[in-house]
């Protein structure tokens, strides 16, 4: 019951309405918006519906269980943060002191579903850190020292300075192409009224000159360091590094029309010669890129060329596949679906969040009459793997279990399942 007083009273109340949602878990008077339900309701019956699955019976309404709130809350906080899976408990725990996504509810569900012996082991001590508000890992593992805390702030600091300095680059390279007056008059349109100036402005400039507007609204206020415009950086950077490129090539050409122009008045002009055979130097250089890049992109037709040839040599083969694979109703269900994307095994692949989906939906009708190809590797712990696996044995699917990192894994596994499912036949 500790436990469960714990779970209610450290996860926010959107993280409560999420698990409400998500578990379709019953509030009289609430049918859809439970964000206008108090916060001591929605704990008072998340409370109750988890004191309920300790005590369920067989038959009957299934209740929400404490392991299936932790994997749901982490399963939705990982989906937003690739880093999550590869965390060891020690970054985990500094991700704590500096990072606020980082919630005391999210923290204990990823213990307990990322690091399930060191949570049961330590349960009693999480409680009671929680309860006397210490920090959640204390005694568990060690704390970081004020110099380690520093330092990793240091990090964090210093990237951020650098992409001060970028923004402030772009922004002196706009000017010197342009001009200032003609920069500080985009500034003052994209932002007088914040977003909706923003968006009403760049709406109505051609798309090729959309990184300049972009480029002020986000130098606005530092909106560069906001995740939510992550994306606009991305574009403005990319945009900017293109246009600094070419714009050195010109200014390079410009100069060696230039000096080679003085040259031919001021041939007797040691200063002039200089600089002439500086800025020819610079020219060469550029050109032995462009030659380089020519080399590399013949060496790229050649791959082509061979990859072209591989792929019909082993066309047959993947035909075979396409037979087997048909033959048997088969589905492979994986992560990895990236590998076979461009492949005539991509229709026979199902997402493994499609899949968890459809198992948390209670909807097997895809998988009836159906030759199942798991992937063991595509879970994030031993534990979701156990539900799964559970899951497919109680719906009697005949499934098999494989290992993959690459599709050449994938295959030889998939070949020698499916026929062995052949002979079997027989």
């Amino acid at each position: 019951m500790e436990e469960i007083k714990m779970i209610t009273n450290v996860f926010t109340k959107e993280e409560i309405v999420r698990i409400v949602e998500n578990f379709n878990i019953k509030i009289p008077g609430f049918q859809r918006s439970f964000e206008r339900v108090p916060i001591e309701m929605l704990r008072s019956y998340l409370a109750k519906e988890l004191k309920a699955s300790l005590t369920q019976k067989r038959k009957g309404r299934k209740h929400t269980t404490i392991s299936e709130v932790y994997e749901f809350i982490s399963f939705t906080f990982a989906k937003n943060n690739s880093e999550v899976p590869n965390l060891t408990l020690e970054e985990l725990s500094f991700k704590i002191g500096v990072d606020v996504n980082y919630s005391t509810g999210i923290v204990l569900s990823l213990i307990n579903t990322n690091f399930p012996e060191v949570y049961e082991k330590n349960k009693d001590l999480l409680i009671n850190n929680v309860i006397q508000s210490e920090p959640i890992l204390k005694n568990i593992i060690r704390s970081s020292t004020t110099d380690e805390k520093i330092e990793n702030i240091k990090k964090v600091l210093l990237s951020e300075n650098a992409l001060d300095i970028k923004i402030n680059s772009y922004i002196t390279e706009i000017k010197s192409i342009y001009s200032i007056n003609f920069y500080e008059e985009i500034f003052f349109k994209v932002n007088n009224k914040g977003a909706d100036s923003f968006t009403k402005e760049l709406l109505k400039t051609p798309k090729e000159d959309w990184y300049i507007h972009i480029l002020a609204f986000l130098s606005e206020k530092e909106r560069y360091l906001e995740s939510k415009y992550s994306f606009l950086l991305q574009y403005v950077i990319s945009c900017m590094e293109e246009k600094i490129s070419n714009s050195q090539i010109k200014r390079i050409t410009k100069l060696v029309e230039e000096n080679t122009h003085k040259s031919n008045k001021l041939s007797a002009a040691y200063e002039e010669n200089k600089k002439l055979e500086n800025i020819v130097q610079e020219f060469e250089n550029v050109s032995k890129s462009h030659n380089e890049l020519m080399e590399e992109n013949q060496n790229l037709k050649i791959t082509l060329t061979k990859l072209t040839e591989q792929r019909n040599r082993e066309e047959p083969f993947l035909q075979y596949y396409d037979f087997l694979l048909k033959k048997h109703r088969a589905i492979i269900i994986t992560s990895d679906i990236r590998l076979f994307e461009g492949t005539q095994l991509n229709d026979y692949v199902l997402s493994i969040e499609h899949f968890h989906q459809m198992r948390k939906e209670k909807n097997a009708t895809f998988l009836l009459n159906k030759t199942i190809l798991i992937s063991r590797t595509s879970f994030i712990s031993t534990n979701e793997w156990l539900v799964s696996k559970r899951y497919l044995e109680k719906n009697d699917f005949l499934f098999h279990e494989i290992l993959g990192y690459e599709i050449e894994d994938y295959l030889k596994q998939i070949l020698k399942v499916l026929q062995n499912e052949r002979m079997r036949e027989r």
